[in-house]
């Protein structure tokens, strides 16, 4: 596999973030200019990275047989496979670069697939997902780092298709950006969302934990937090650490009844 080293990948600047070492210096490059306009993006990362370590944690102990990630970036740095190494895993992203450069990462586990997906046209990944996890009856479906990017009507039918994949009983893992109550929280997220917007040309959208959890109905609520208290992280207090830190995280995790 070639890979274009003139050029930064979205999967390789996370996985910088993440202290990994898939990634090269365009990638580092990249990754500090971002950080100069949006200082808690490294921090975000890493939370999102631990939340779905933890879950990975318990689905393992759980016995889980197949695992459809949304949206997966680089396969690296603590991802299911660590975890889950003996289940089927279907790793999807709609960056080409990240898929053949995670491809490339995979091919010691016949196990683990990784393909290229637009989340925006979920019913093509779910059936890819259908085929792959053909036969298994223990499914759980993460969705972590992305929703924040998807309108209401996209994360509507994505969470659609893959309560219409799964068999009740499978759960589903979620991070989100919640809109904040504080007026110095609500500045703060309203800058960094510009920030985002400018550096990215998409804004985060910002829900309320009631507006999210009927977004992703019929999925059903089991237990949402703030990133920082699954993992027990002391998060900044002060207004110009909230500031730096731009955006509020919590992890949900669902069930399919």
């Amino acid at each position: 596999m070639m890979v274009d080293k003139s050029r930064p990948s979205i999967g390789r600047i996370y996985d910088y973030f993440l202290g990994g070492h898939h990634n090269f210096e365009v990638d580092r490059e990249a990754a500090q200019q971002f950080l100069k306009y949006v200082p808690g993006a490294k921090k975000l990362a890493q939370l999102n990275r631990w939340f779905l370590q933890l879950v990975a944690q318990r689905w393992a102990e759980a016995g889980i047989e197949g695992v459809v990630d949304i949206a997966s970036g680089l396969p690296t740095e603590g991802h299911f496979s660590e975890y889950l190494p003996a289940a089927r895993i279907l790793y999807s992203d709609n960056d080409p670069l990240s898929v053949a450069y995670g491809s490339e990462i995979l091919k010691e586990r016949p196990l683990h697939l990784y393909v290229e997906a637009d989340i925006r046209q979920p019913q093509a990944l779910a059936t890819a997902a259908a085929k792959f996890l053909a036969g298994l009856h223990k499914l759980a479906v993460g969705f972590i780092g992305i929703s924040y990017f998807l309108s209401d009507d996209v994360l509507r039918e994505l969470a659609k298709c893959f309560y219409d994949l799964c068999p009740a009983g499978s759960p589903l893992a979620v991070t989100y950006v919640v809109r904040p109550s504080e007026k110095s929280a609500i500045a703060a997220t309203e800058k960094a969302a510009q920030l985002y917007k400018t550096l990215t040309g998409v804004a985060p959208h910002v829900r309320s934990s009631q507006e999210f959890a009927a977004l992703l109905a019929p999925w059903t609520l089991q237990e949402d937090r703030e990133l920082a208290d699954w993992l027990e992280i002391q998060v900044p207090d002060s207004e110009a650490e909230r500031t730096t830190l731009g955006l509020q995280m919590r992890g949900a995790l669902f069930i399919h009844p």
